[in-house]
């Protein structure tokens, strides 16, 4: 088994090195912040903070943290998604609430978001009319009943329009 070469003493250890030469970055507890034209702690995000902390313990804490922002943004644009579908929903519910009497309804017989949005992703009024108009055609049962017309039950003081009475008659003669 060969052995390993020794080193040559006229030669520098290179791990021994200056790390300043090397381009490793400086111990921050032995230069003061100014002398290095970083920051004070006290003035530090918390961001920067969580930087100085990964160089220490290389790219795969960095990009751990990465990560963990990553999915912290996903939840953040899928919930805000979500509630953005949810408005809209809420707006075509009530573009149709006039003509239908279910709003619901609109979606229940298979209009989907999608075909009433137009290129910026906004609900189209005429769309939706359109979709509606269709949709009564097809079932006029779900329309919304036109109201209904004020029933009398013969109740209360009524004044009569000026119809004679026997006692008028009789008196003009």
């Amino acid at each position: 088994m060969p052995t390993p070469p020794t080193p040559d003493p006229a030669t520098p250890d290179p791990s021994a090195a200056d790390p300043a030469a090397t381009g490793d970055h400086p111990d921050l507890s032995t230069t003061s912040p100014s002398a290095t034209g970083e920051q004070d702690s006290s003035t530090r995000s918390s961001s920067e903070d969580d930087l100085v902390e990964d160089e220490g313990k290389g790219g795969n804490a960095e990009a751990a943290r990465y990560r963990r922002q990553l999915r912290d943004t996903q939840g953040e644009r899928d919930a805000l998604a979500g509630r953005v579908e949810r408005l809209q929903h809420a707006e075509v519910s009530r573009i149709v609430s006039d003509r239908l009497a279910v709003p619901g309804d609109v979606f229940a017989f298979g209009l989907s978001l999608g075909d009433v949005l137009d290129d910026d992703g906004d609900v189209e009024p005429g769309l939706v009319e359109t979709a509606v108009f269709g949709l009564l055609a097809s079932r006029p049962g779900l329309a919304k009943a036109a109201e209904p017309a004020p029933v009398s039950l013969g109740q209360g003081n009524r004044q009569s329009a000026s119809v004679p009475s026997w006692a008028d008659v009789l008196r003009d003669t």
